[in-house]
């Protein structure tokens, strides 16, 4: 009788050996992810920060220019009322009655 041979033939899959990865690899992989996240951590930090002292300072500079601007409608205000204020004094020494003087009030 003729010999049947028993096998895979061509079907038979390679072993794969399991890789072992050392656990202080890991360790160090860890690390550096922690350590990447608190770089990234502290760039959102510090980008922040700049855009806060930018608001700041944009505040301070409308404030500056507030104050600038209610000094000049002072300044104003005081010439409007000094030239009306010589203006009526002007009246009455050349001989104005009251009839011709405009109060300010």
């Amino acid at each position: 009788m003729a010999r049947i041979p028993m096998g895979n033939f061509g079907n038979a899959m390679p072993e794969v050996q399991r890789i072992a990865v050392p656990q202080n690899n890991l360790d160090q992989l860890g690390s550096a992810i922690a350590n990447t996240g608190s770089s990234v951590h502290g760039a959102f930090q510090e980008i922040d920060k700049q855009k806060q002292e930018a608001e700041l300072s944009a505040k301070r500079l409308e404030l500056y220019n507030n104050e600038l601007a209610k000094q000049e409608a002072k300044v104003k205000l005081d010439d409007i009322m000094t030239t009306e204020m010589n203006e009526q004094v002007t009246l009455v020494k050349n001989g104005g009655n009251s009839s011709t003087l405009q109060w300010i009030g």
